[in-house]
């Protein structure tokens, strides 16, 4: 027996089964977006109880760690959808309120095309309970 660094046990010669790397990544992309859903309810209130600059302010953040960051994060996608909307419906002018509702567009479609990636992902992955290493027979 071998143990792999996170302590689990693989019989010698064994190699564990891909699918089952893409089911755990996406059982991971679904807690992900079960958690950002329940952090985003304090960030919900938060934002409803800024002012017009607060929300200004908090909006050069997230392009701050957008940038930082280089790509957008699940919790990053639910909590601009969140700061775009509150954007939109308290800016005093039609840019402002055009470029919110537009980049509120864009982060539901990276959010639905991220959840959608994931499950095609799943779908093509072996199911949890198979088996996950292949016996020396197999690899021979």
């Amino acid at each position: 027996m071998q143990m792999t660094p996170s302590g689990i046990a693989i019989a010698k010669g064994s190699v564990p089964m891909s699918g089952n790397v893409i089911w755990l990544n996406s059982a991971r992309t679904a807690l992900e977006l079960k958690n950002s859903k329940e952090d985003d309810r304090a960030y919900h209130a938060k934002i409803l109880s800024m002012s017009k600059l607060e929300l200004l302010q908090e909006m050069i953040y997230f392009q701050e760690e957008r940038s930082r960051i280089g790509h957008l994060t699940i919790q990053m996608m639910t909590r601009g959808k969140v700061l775009f909307k509150a954007l939109e419906e308290s800016a005093e002018n039609q840019e402002l309120k055009s470029f919110s509702r537009s980049y509120r567009m864009h982060l539901d479609y990276e959010l639905t095309d991220y959840i959608a990636r994931t499950s095609e992902q799943n779908s093509k992955a072996s199911p949890p309970n198979s088996s996950a290493t292949k016996t020396d027979s197999e690899n021979a």
